[in-house]
């Protein structure tokens, strides 16, 4: 097992590894201290890996209750915000109890939201079980939902408490939600770190995934330590965001968060070597790598 420590205003730890076995049943109770939890996942999730999780949970004496929905961009809002606070309201959480996220992005977004809103913060436990969400949603403590005026544009800069990678939920990922976190990939690559960027470039991804989700962790990480509240710094990771949000928005959503990262990411560049701020030789290996993973 892998721990990548995060150290921003809420000291965490993001423990990756291949499955959740023994080594994961030992973390949770050495880190899990909630008398009750509420698992928050989507409708597909819930038929591959909700037993499991919940039975790590009930198995360590934890009351289990949970609140499933439909993980998509329209459900990602304040009036699903609002049914999970009902679910906690009326099962009497407190602020000694916990929200666990499993799934997605979608799911880290909504659940970790009203996590950090409900009784003004309780505890939070997110287990991505998306490439994109491994590599960038569970990490730096953004929540948000969507609202009439865009992308994410309610929400809280709230840590979680924990972070818990199982690399093998990534076999049941269809391949359009595959290429997804690759683009996400890419971005930290391309804002980071030749050596991964080459590292994508030549070796199959399926043999260095571990590796890569560690360092992506890892660099973002050392990005959010710096500029938590992202106001200045941080910005670095919204490299082809901008564009992005707005392909998302007037598409309805049908061109997922990844493929226009990848559009985005491609404009900026080829906009920098207009510019001058870059060689067309990095525009090039760019759109190829894209390509490479399905995104161009």
């Amino acid at each position: 097992m892998q721990t990548v420590n995060i150290n921003t205003s809420k000291k965490y730890n993001v423990y990756i590894d291949k499955s959740f076995d023994e080594n994961f049943v030992n973390i949770i109770k050495e880190t899990v201290f909630s008398k009750k939890i509420l698992l928050v996942c989507d409708n597909t999730v819930k038929g591959l890996y909700f037993d499991k999780v919940k039975s790590i949970f009930t198995d360590l004496g934890i009351e289990v209750f949970d609140f499933v929905f439909r993980s998509n961009e329209e459900q990602k809002t304040l009036s699903t915000v609002e049914k999970i606070y009902r679910t906690l309201f009326e099962n009497d959480f407190t602020k000694g109890d916990t929200i666990v996220a499993l799934g997605g992005g979608i799911v880290s977004d909504t659940a970790g939201f009203a996590g950090a809103t409900f009784l003004r913060g309780i505890n939070c436990l997110y287990f991505p079980t998306t490439l994109l969400s491994m590599v960038d949603a569970c990490v730096g403590g953004k929540t948000a939902v969507n609202t009439y005026f865009g992308k994410n544009q309610i929400g809280v800069i709230r840590q979680p408490d924990a972070v818990y990678i199982a690399t093998d939920t990534l076999s049941t990922l269809e391949n359009r939600e595959f290429s997804c976190g690759m683009a996400e990939i890419i971005k930290t690559a391309m804002i980071k770190s030749e050596s991964l960027f080459e590292l994508l470039e030549t070796k199959d991804f399926e043999d260095i995934k571990e590796d890569v989700i560690s360092r992506c962790i890892k660099i973002k990480a050392s990005v959010v330590e710096e500029d938590e509240f992202d106001t200045s710094k941080r910005l670095i990771l919204n490299f082809g965001h901008t564009i992005a949000h707005a392909i998302e928005k007037i598409t309805d959503y049908k061109i997922k968060h990844g493929e226009a990262v990848a559009i985005g990411m491609s404009v900026i560049t080829k906009r920098a070597v207009k510019n001058g701020l870059c060689d067309e030789n990095t525009l090039i290996r760019l759109n190829m790598l894209l390509h490479k993973y399905s995104l161009s």
